[in-house]
């Protein structure tokens, strides 16, 4: 199940196993270049955490939360 951990609790990210059992997500701030950006940007590096606005949503996507919301 889910649970949070206190800070101090949180393993050093860069010893967990890349065929650990357990999956975990991780909030952190990052520092990305400027000029990078525009090389990714149909390939983010790190999603970001934000609302999706109904516009930015296809036509395909419209349909199935109307069909999935009854």
């Amino acid at each position: 199940g889910f649970r949070w951990l206190e800070l101090d609790k949180l393993p050093d990210i860069q010893s967990i196993s890349l065929t650990a059992k357990r999956d975990s997500t991780w909030e952190v701030k990052l520092k990305y270049l400027d000029h990078i950006h525009p090389t990714h940007t149909d390939y983010p590096l790190c999603p970001e955490r934000r609302i999706v606005k109904c516009n930015e949503l296809s036509t395909h996507q419209k349909d199935l939360i109307d069909k999935l919301s009854g």
